[in-house]
């Protein structure tokens, strides 16, 4: 017979053992106290609990724990505050976060003795348990707000910026629930010594109506079983404290593990994805283009085209040259497929359009024409709309408010496009969550939410990986209508020729030597399809060769 794991016993017994290892210890303290019997050495748990409950239904003990309460709220606020906004900017600032390290290490070592002390010096005596309580609880939240923003997977935060979200769509949809786990352990340890630091300085400065002042007043009268109850007052109001945090954890928590019984529906859709899309030898022609009804009302949001040029562009990182001295020009409103091998700066050339990196030297103009007349871009302004080769789906998000992400301020048919959207790309889960969904799932929603950003530029790196050959023809339609309707350019990477030669108006090869030049560059648009094959033919031995 198999032995059990002591880890796999339920909650109902964890709860047991833990109410058993109560009593256990209430047991010897009862023992130990009619033992001694001298109750102003050691009171027994029902002379303790008996001054308690007087306490508690006292009128001066309720304001004696109230002020308490409100001392300790006031020097938690006020660190939770300075500790989030100092710990915000050291994420910006690696600088600052430096300059702000041995500070915050100074605060931190201060014994809690010595604060009170100092705080008797500097400050009014009804102050001095909000500065300690302050002290100790600063730095706790500062390295909490830090490290839970530290933590948080930059692809998510350049996937704000790709997106040029606001700043507080930043703040609100990724930095504050990326960070919330670590966040939310770090507030139930500030919570915990904050509290205790807080009532140690009330003994000391003897506010009125305290209840560090009661325990004091108690051991000048040697009351010991009032030093009892109001210690036990102390740690239930902490300890109700840590149970309301910990189960507000427990409820955030929920967020990032979304509940298994909707798995069995995306297993479903699974099975019947094939069936819907046989994976026969599917052809951009065989499939008609979608009609896109539902998305046109987002037409007139859309920018003009953007046209980008490359002059004498270098760019290297830690392992080599990527680009030397490239020039090349994209027109407004082209499909532009990028294709060659691996390693050839693909990728990095999409991510210089979009701005999420910087060339060492050389410049990227972008433009746009409107009215008949062309206006200069500054990048900063493009607003690019990227798929990723990682889908980049926020966990704590599901796939509804994933897509709607970049929409603009509150638009009034967000759930219409939404519905829309995902139904182009197969996808009929919005209320799941990302690790509900297969990876080619996944992508697929990536792909939607990229066009639910109204942008003049799209850059699609590999927007059809891990997708099967049964439904990446519906895909491709899918796109190229979404580029009719809005017209914006697009940069689309692909290794495979096929999909270069079906979509493309222009394919740009890219070298795989030191340099990075351009290996072919031909335009696909108005050619005849024996034309198209040729160039196909050209391209597939190309990559083969190299």
């Amino acid at each position: 017979m198999p032995v059990r794991s002591p880890l796999a016993s339920s909650a109902a017994q964890r709860r047991l053992f833990r109410w058993l290892g109560g009593l256990a210890c209430i047991i010897t303290w009862a023992l130990a106290a009619a033992l001694l019997d001298k109750p102003v050495l050691l009171p027994g748990p029902l002379m303790v609990l008996k001054q308690t409950a007087y306490l508690v239904l006292s009128k001066s003990g309720l304001q004696a724990i109230g002020w308490s309460i409100l001392r300790w709220t006031q020097a938690f606020t006020v660190a939770s505050i300075a500790g989030g906004l100092a710990g915000g900017l050291a994420f910006q600032s690696q600088a600052l976060r430096h300059l702000l390290r041995p500070i915050i290490s100074a605060i931190r070592s201060i014994p809690v003795i010595a604060a009170i002390l100092i705080a008797l010096i500097w400050v009014p005596l009804e102050t001095v348990s909000i500065l300690v309580g302050f002290l100790v609880a600063f730095p706790l939240m500062y390295q909490g707000v830090l490290d839970g923003l530290l933590a948080i997977d930059y692809r998510y935060i350049e996937l704000g910026y790709a997106f040029d979200l606001p700043a507080y769509k930043m703040i609100s949809r990724i930095l504050f629930p990326g960070s919330l786990p670590v966040l939310i352990s770090a507030i139930i340890g500030a919570v915990g010594m904050s509290w205790k630091a807080t009532i140690a300085a009330e003994v000391l400065s003897q506010p009125l109506k305290a209840i560090g002042t009661e325990l004091f007043t108690a051991k000048m009268f040697i009351d010991t079983s009032s030093i009892f109850a109001w210690t036990l007052i102390a740690v239930v109001t902490a300890s109700i404290l840590d149970s309301l945090l910990h189960w507000l954890q427990q409820r955030i928590l929920r967020l990032y593990r979304p509940h298994p019984r909707l798995a069995k529906e995306i297993a479903q859709a699974a099975m019947h994805e094939s069936a819907k899309f046989p994976p026969a030898a599917a052809t951009q022609d065989q499939h008609p283009l979608p009609t896109l009804a539902g998305l046109a009302c987002l037409s007139s949001e859309w920018p003009a085209p953007i046209g980008i040029s490359f002059s004498s562009l270098s760019f290297s990182h830690a392992s080599g040259n990527v680009f030397a001295d490239l020039n090349l020009t994209i027109q407004p409103g082209t499909i532009n497929v990028i294709f060659g091998p691996s390693g050839c700066g693909k990728t990095t050339l999409l991510r210089l359009a979009a701005g999420l990196l910087h060339p060492q030297s050389g410049r990227i103009n972008f433009w746009a024409s409107e009215n008949n007349k062309t206006k200069t871009i500054e990048q900063h302004s493009l607003g690019a709309s990227v798929v990723f080769q990682d889908s980049r789906l926020l966990p704590w998000m599901n796939i509804k408010r994933n897509i709607n992400l970049p929409l603009k301020g509150k638009h009034r048919d967000k759930q219409e496009l939404a519905s829309e959207m995902l139904d182009l790309v197969h996808v009929p889960f919005p209320q799941h969550f990302p690790d509900q969904l297969s990876g080619g799932m996944q992508q697929r929603v990536n792909l939607a939410r990229c066009f639910l950003n109204p942008a003049g530029l799209i850059c699609l790196d590999e927007p059809f990986a891990n997708q099967d050959r049964s439904i990446r023809a519906d895909l491709m339609n899918g796109v190229i209508a979404l580029q009719r309707l809005f017209k914006p350019t697009i940069l689309w990477v692909t290794h495979d020729p096929g999909e270069a030669i079906k979509v493309a108006d222009r394919i740009i090869m890219l070298d795989a030597q030191q340099d990075k030049k351009i290996a072919m560059d031909s335009e696909l648009h108005g050619l005849l399809p024996e034309q198209r094959q040729e160039i196909f033919n050209k391209i597939s031995s190309e990559y083969k060769v190299r």
